[in-house]
């Protein structure tokens, strides 16, 4: 009779699909990380999914808003122009802001085109070749950065510039960096010539998170002292020639 009893209860559990705990399972639950709240010093080695994150979605009600005519765009260095086969094209070292709305959610597809004509090194020194999103970006010596670069080595970093009270590149230079996180894979990072490629960055609060052809790179919280500073978003390149398509949303 007792033998009947378990043979129906085990029956009973196999049709309704019953899943036990072990402590397998229990491990992965308190040891597990939440993304969205790691160190801002935590980035990736790869951005292989090991198995990859899930596709970034829009988190907003509305679509994003295309931002593709030059004339909305406030350029302080660099060229923006109309590009005839659809979007902007970019050149030189681009600095440019759009508009006086705080957005909070930048989707950025490029397609590069090659060098610049000229290059010019950084205030460092450094020659680089890197196409990037401004987010909060009070002036030039106050804001966050999320930058792709192509050269010298294929790598997705997000800085800060923070310098109180300064507000032009005379004043701060290169001053004010911090490094927030700096993850590399070269065969996903790297870009060619003609590739139609895309990264975005959403920032809530303190907490950013940075997409590359629609996979999350990398979240993490940024520095209490981000918020001393506030102002739109822009865009940055700096040696090379770049078709643009930026989308951006209020959130």
């Amino acid at each position: 009779m007792k033998l009947r009893t378990l043979a129906v209860a085990a029956g009973i559990l196999v049709q309704f699909g019953c899943r036990c705990a072990v402590p397998g399972d229990a491990r992965m639950q308190s040891d597990g990380s939440n993304p969205a709240t790691a160190s801002v010093h935590k980035a990736p080695e790869s951005l292989a999914p090991t198995p990859g994150p899930p596709p970034v979605t829009h988190p907003s009600s509305s679509a994003p808003k295309s931002v593709n005519e030059p004339a909305a765009w406030q350029v302080t260095w660099g060229s923006l122009t109309r590009y005839p086969q659809g979007g902007m094209l970019a050149e030189g070292s681009l600095r440019a802001d759009f508009g006086e709305a705080l957005h909070r959610y930048v989707d950025l597809a490029f397609v590069y085109l090659g060098p610049s004509t000229q290059d010019v090194a950084l205030a460092s020194g450094e020659m680089r070749r890197q196409i990037g999103i401004k987010m909060r970006a009070q002036n030039i010596c106050n804001l966050v950065y999320v930058m792709w670069h192509l050269e010298p080595k294929p790598v997705i970093e997000v800085l800060t510039k923070r310098n109180p009270g300064l507000r032009t590149h005379d004043e701060c230079g290169d001053r004010g960096y911090t490094l927030i996180a700096s993850t590399s894979a070269p065969a996903r990072l790297a870009f060619r010539v003609g590739e139609r490629r895309r990264i975005a960055a959403r920032l809530d609060g303190l907490n950013l998170t940075v997409s590359v052809d629609e996979n999350v790179a990398w979240q993490g919280t940024l520095p209490a002292d981000v918020l001393s500073f506030d102002g739109p978003i822009g865009l940055r390149t700096d040696n090379g020639r770049f078709v643009v398509e930026p989308r951006v949303d209020l959130l």
